[in-house]
């Protein structure tokens, strides 16, 4: 498991970021989850670079409270605005979590995959998001 912190105005940012890594025969990957403590609208955080062509089959988030719209993109460019994975997503679950609508799959091999969250609604502690392959 991965920890980083991040200031983001004034405020401390943690992305925890855990792997199953490579699984079966064919190194495919295996599930990966995210996730942000205080997220803000404006955060962008980098996930992965898969070295093989990877196609997401499943994102499912759940917020603590209030909720949080965000994308996942994707591009071999870091810096330019990149390929959506994902349909912009508001999430509202505390519970259960919900499903993201996936497109534009496969992800081409030695692309950036990150996650930006758009809007933040209410008192939000903590925003997850599981990925299935």
């Amino acid at each position: 498991m991965t920890s980083v912190t991040v200031s983001t105005s004034g405020e401390a940012t943690v992305v925890t970021a855990t792997t199953a890594g490579p699984q079966g025969a064919d190194g495919s990957q295996g599930p990966r989850s995210m996730t942000i403590k205080g997220p803000l609208a404006g955060d962008n955080f980098t996930l992965f670079r898969p070295d093989v062509e990877t196609t997401i089959t499943k994102v499912s988030s759940v917020v603590s409270n209030g909720s949080v719209t965000y994308e996942i993109r994707y591009a071999a460019n870091r810096q330019s605005a990149g390929t959506l994975a994902t349909v912009s997503q508001q999430i509202t679950s505390t519970t259960t979590g919900q499903s993201a609508t996936v497109q534009n799959q496969p992800i081409p091999a030695d692309n950036w995959v990150w996650v930006e969250i758009t809007a933040v609604d209410g008192s939000v502690e903590e925003f997850s998001a599981n990925f299935i392959f």
